[in-house]
């Protein structure tokens, strides 16, 4: 045998898992599903029949290959958000729904590991609203100086792909821009905040082609599109 089948219950409402259960162990798919045969209309289980998970596990593999990152640390600190960013970041997520649109939430353990790998330039305010606001994947318009656009706003893996694998994220992480989003036309000039500047600091777009050095890029390179991530939110309407 080199694998068994891991049973899981997640409720729906469990975002992070935190209270997934761990049904069983059991040799084939078959024998899990009978579990769920005779579980599913138990109390708690009946009222989320969706939540059972069977995940195939192999043995005498590591299934932890990374570092981690303190997730509780992180769970407490959803206060430390600027309370106007709060305000108005969720009420354009209310705008979009009411426009058929929604985003999703950050995964917070692919965000605090990610924090780890770029030596905690995120703040923890940045965290707080990817992991508690459904920003993620919506689009945000902008306007400014005749000039208009629109960040899709990214999740763990979007930030790691402009931050720290390409440029000019790469070049100006170090003088603490963190990227935000892209732009969903393809063009490559992607969005940051600086996060020396507060916790409702201005927000750039930030050319790709000027140069790979901070120097250069900070200089000729950037685009302010909103001199606060409050006053962006605010005033979107397009999503």
């Amino acid at each position: 045998m080199n694998s068994v089948q891991l049973l899981w219950h997640v409720r729906a409402d469990d975002t992070y898992a935190d209270d997934a259960k761990l049904i069983g162990v059991y040799r084939t798919v078959e024998a899990a599903r009978n579990a769920i045969s005779r579980l599913d209309r138990l109390p708690g289980f009946r009222y989320d029949p969706d939540g059972f998970q069977i995940e195939e596990y192999e043995l005498d593999a590591d299934h932890w290959t990374a570092g981690f990152g303190d997730v509780y640390r992180y769970s407490q600190m959803r206060s430390t958000m600027n309370r106007h960013v709060a305000e108005e970041a969720s009420q354009f997520v209310q705008r979009a729904s009411a426009a058929g649109r929604s985003g999703r939430l950050g995964d917070l353990g692919a965000l605090v590991v990610l924090n780890a790998e770029m030596g905690n330039r995120i703040p923890e305010w940045l965290i707080s609203l990817i992991t508690t606001v459904p920003l993620c994947g919506l689009e945000v318009d902008w306007q400014a100086n005749n000039r208009d656009g629109s960040i899709e706003w990214a999740d763990a893996n979007g930030i790691r792909s402009e931050s720290i694998e390409c440029y000019p994220g790469l070049a100006i992480l170090e003088r603490g821009f963190v990227n935000i989003g892209c732009d969903p036309c393809g063009s490559g000039d992607s969005y940051f905040i600086p996060t020396d500047r507060g916790d409702n600091p201005p927000v750039f777009q930030v050319f790709h082609d000027v140069s790979d050095q901070p120097d250069e890029i900070l200089s000729r390179g950037l685009f302010e599109v909103s001199p606060r991530l409050s006053d962006l939110f605010r005033s979107a309407k397009r999503v």
